[in-house]
């Protein structure tokens, strides 16, 4: 029996916020609300200096990047798009605050943004309130864009991962600043004017190994340097924490401290891990593990295990000292190569999903949404590497536990794509409750933004009206009769979730989507619904009996005339509401079509009975077109059932096993049904007779050599099948 999370999220998560034309109400147990705002947007103030984020306390000096800067502070000034590219530890972020603190020195106005892990929208968020003054506003695009007009300041955008349109985007919100730019890879655009960071000069290297010692190196290790200085291409990082080692060995009065720069790599990682404490360990560990991103100092010493304040900024300015982690506004991020193999060396190396449930206490004990909101390229990183690592507890626990203050903080972007991950989490744990939240979360974002037009209700409040009598009608309909209301509605509706998708269906058909979900009482939810069933069968045999031995054989077998379908996957399918943008992918069974000779038809016909009207049954295709083919038969089905009938034909050109995808996408062009298929061919005639074979004739074709539609990632990973 699958269980639904329970939410306790502490401080100033809930209340409300104003999204474009809407009031939006969050609420972190029972759902959101989005209802259209009848009166005009809200007024904003203009602030007098542009916040953004701090630049570093100490002042950047550079060596041998004149000619850099200048053609930075000529292309900007010709009025193009800048970025800076080049591998890390290669000096890009340095020279970007070293030109910024050059135009602030001149009385500029600067906004500086670390980007790193965050979709453009929230890039541009960030970017609108620092140098707005306003509380709970998320203002559409075109007025972001009329407000922004007037502000005439340099925008310094570090770590900048999005793609060439994103980068528009960006420049297009802020048409009256300047932008600079800082990534790893080049943007290919005409728009953009771009600058490759290369490795330092000689002599450039020499002055800064110099001013990283304390002194000149002389003799024997001026030569050192300078074979080094050639082995890196002049790697200004590499240099410096080579730099660091070597004075860091002379402090601790370590002999041949001297050669460390002809030290051999793994040598010198061993030397500074043994100068580490426990502390300083465990908070390398932690920053490696979600490298490069930025973590602040709480959530920093949170994760490492409760370090105090004292203890953790002692550990953070040896870590400093050492060039293994930087200081980047109130927190810190890993430094490239150095650091990665110093952590090798103190253990086992860690992944960012294993902070997930540590990640997901520190959201639910008080944080406040701002300091949440600066965590949220963070939350994405442990929430992706948990699901890759299919822990789906703790990627719904920290789903549920981020969700709502993201959607607080107005880090949409961010929202967006945890609900995504909570919800495949939740689909996977066959909880429906969570499902039914994660659904309900992305239609209010949607609906908020404009991407949605079904009205949203949620039981916040009490009573949900029309929506509690579709929930009444829908389980009554399905067998079950309920009087159940506004929250115990809610509940009732969540024990019940084998007639949930009745009731999704009947909803939607009302233009009202309520939040499913009880998660405040602890309640576990009951089993999933029944999952879909599919058959396969020839032509002229009639649908077969279930059994329980397996329908198809696992190797290339001679085929029966009417296999029958395959055990179902407990995968419980629920449409999202209204134009949410995806069905809940489900996979369908296997069948093997067996032997046949070449060039010989065999057809079988394939009913799913799990169809949802988001599926879309013009995008039927299957990947190996020369030896296969697809075409409708009976889909979409009728109304009032989920019976959709397809044709499958193996008509093999050549000897060999052949296998292939059959696809359906849904309404937004997700990936969402699959079935992959085989068959054997051979030149003589099989050993045991072949399944029948007849001309393919559906009474929808669609035509076996083209896809009406182009595939393209869906809103989550196809739900994993259990069987």
């Amino acid at each position: 029996m699958a269980t639904s999370s329970v939410v306790r999220v502490e401080g100033d998560v809930g209340g409300q916020i104003i999204v474009g034309d809407h009031n939006v109400v969050i609420s972190a147990q029972y759902g959101s609300t989005a209802v259209l705002r009848p009166e005009a947007p809200p007024p904003v103030r203009r602030r007098e200096r542009p916040a953004g984020r701090t630049l570093r306390r100490r002042p950047v000096t550079l060596f041998g990047r004149e000619r850099e800067l200048a053609t930075v502070d000529q292309w900007l000034g010709d009025g193009h798009v800048v970025q800076v590219y080049g591998p890390p530890g290669i000096g890009k972020s340095s020279l970007l605050r070293r030109y910024a603190a050059g135009q602030s020195a001149l009385d500029r106005d600067i906004v500086f943004l670390p980007a790193a892990g965050l979709p453009v929208e929230d890039v541009i968020q960030e970017l609108f309130h620092a140098c707005f003054d306003t509380e709970g506003y998320k203002p559409e695009h075109s007025r972001v864009r009329r407000l922004m007009g007037a502000v005439q300041a340099l925008l310094v955008v570090d770590d900048f991962e999005g793609s060439p349109k994103d980068l528009a985007a960006l420049a297009d919100a802020a048409p009256g600043c300047d932008l600079l730019v800082t990534a790893v890879d080049r943007c290919v655009s005409d728009e953009v004017r771009t600058l490759r960071l290369g490795g330092l000069s000689e002599d450039a290297a020499l002055d800064l190994v110099a001013r990283e010692l304390g002194r000149t190196p002389e003799g024997a290790e001026r030569d050192a340097v300078r074979d080094l200085v050639g082995t890196v291409d002049g790697h200004p990082l590499t240099l410096v924490q080579m730099s660091a080692a070597v004075r860091a060995a002379e402090v601790s009065g370590e002999e041949h401290a001297d050669g460390a720069f002809t030290a051999g790599e793994t040598a010198l990682a061993v030397g500074v891990a043994g100068r580490l404490d426990d502390v300083a360990v465990r908070l390398l560990r932690v920053l490696f593990a979600v490298s490069p991103l930025p973590v602040s100092s709480g959530l920093l010493y949170a994760l490492a295990g409760d370090v105090g304040p004292s203890a953790g900024a002692c550990a953070a300015e040896v870590l400093e000292q050492s060039h293994l982690i930087e200081q980047v506004g109130s927190g810190y991020h890993s430094r490239c190569d150095l650091a990665s193999r110093v952590v090798r060396h103190t253990g086992r190396v860690p992944e960012a999903g294993e902070l997930a449930a540590g990640l997901t206490d520190w959201l639910r004990t008080g944080t406040t949404r701002q300091e949440a909101a600066a965590e949220a390229a963070v939350i994405g990183r442990v929430l992706a590497d948990a699901a890759r690592r299919g822990d789906h507890a703790a990627v719904r626990d920290l789903a549920r536990a981020a969700a709502p203050v993201l959607a607080r903080s107005l880090h949409w972007g961010s929202w967006r794509s945890v609900l995504e991950h909570g919800r495949a989490a939740a689909a996977a744990l066959g909880s429906a409750a969570d499902e039914a939240y994660f659904a309900h979360e992305e239609e209010v974002r949607r609906k908020a933004l404009g991407l949605a037009a079904a009205v949203v209700v949620t039981a916040a409040g009490g009573g949900v009206g029309a929506g509690a009598a579709a929930v009444h009608n829908a389980l009554a309909a399905g067998g079950k009769s309920t009087t159940a209301t506004g929250k115990a509605g809610l509940g009732a509706l969540a024990s019940k979730p084998a007639v949930i998708a009745t009731a999704v269906a009947a909803l939607i058909s009302a233009g009202v989507f309520v939040a499913l979900a009880d998660t405040g009482g602890g309640q576990p939810a009951a089993d999933p619904p029944p999952a879909p069933a599919v058959s396969v069968y020839g032509p002229h045999s009639p649908p077969p009996q279930p059994r329980t031995s397996p329908p198809w054989p696992s190797a290339p077998e001679p085929s029966v005339p009417s296999p029958s379908a395959s055990p179902p996957t407990p995968v419980p399918r629920l449409s999202l509401p209204g134009n949410s943008g995806g069905c809940v992918p489900a996979p369908m069974p296997a069948p093997d079509f067996g032997r046949s000779r070449t060039h010989e038809r065999t057809t079988r016909q394939v009913d799913f009975d799990a169809w949802l009207p988001c599926d879309d049954e013009k995008s039927l295709d299957v990947t190996d077109k020369q030896n296969w083919a697809v075409a409708l038969t009976a889909c979409p089905p009728p109304q009032g059932s989920r019976l959709c009938r397809f044709a499958v034909t193996f008509q093999p050109s050549s000897p060999g096993t052949h296998h292939a995808t059959v696809t359906i996408h849904d309404d937004w062009g997700h990936d969402d049904l699959s079935m992959e298929v085989t068959g054997v061919a051979v030149d003589a005639a099989p050993s045991t007779p072949v399944s029948p074979s007849v001309p393919l004739e559906p009474s929808d074709p669609v035509s076996p050599t083209q896809s009406t539609r182009t595939p393209r990632p869906g809103p989550s990973e196809p739900l994993p099948s259990t069987t």
